[in-house]
């Protein structure tokens, strides 16, 4: 997917997601094996997986 090109990329130091699907979890893994820092943004229900694999998890609410 085209999340995964800038997992590679030596220009980018962060990798910022705003999903719930646990699919998203490998870009997470790999990002984070290349040295990235990892963000997700999400709302409920929340997929373990991207919970569990990113640095750093941004809950946001809905309306």
């Amino acid at each position: 997917a085209e999340a995964m090109e800038y997992v590679f990329s030596p220009h980018i130091d962060i990798i910022a997601l705003m999903t719930r699907d646990a699919d998203f979890q490998t870009v997470l893994a790999k990002a984070k094996k290349h040295g990235k820092d990892t963000i997700v943004v999400g709302s409920e229900p929340f997929a373990a997986a991207l919970k569990n694999t990113a640095d750093v998890i941004i809950m946001i609410q809905k309306r």
